[in-house]
């Protein structure tokens, strides 16, 4: 069990919008108690908030990968990834650009 929260709010400003995205993890801390992140693109504020049920480092924050044409992906995850080592030097060798 874990939580995501973002926005989309070009009017907003970054602060703001990140102020709303903690303020909507906050209403749900008790999904993710251990660890969470935020990150920003553009107009976009996403977090993630985690739950451990592993004994894996959680990951929290957002995902940002740099696409091979130069565009930027962020993304929020609940998952686990138990083989991520290996998905993250496929994506290497592929040429897509991995952010432990």
């Amino acid at each position: 069990m874990s939580a995501i929260a973002g926005l989309h709010d070009p009017r907003l400003l970054h602060g703001d919008r990140e102020a709303l995205v903690a303020r909507m993890l906050r209403v749900q801390r008790h999904r993710g108690p251990d660890a969470q992140g935020i990150d920003a693109l553009a107009a976009l504020t996403l977090g993630a908030s985690v739950l451990r049920t592993t004994r894996a480092t959680p990951v929290p924050e957002p995902v940002r990968v740099t696409l091979p044409d130069g565009r930027t992906l962020l993304a929020a995850i609940d998952g686990v990834l138990h083989n991520r080592q290996e998905l993250a030097a496929n994506l290497e060798r592929s040429g897509w650009p991995w952010r432990p």
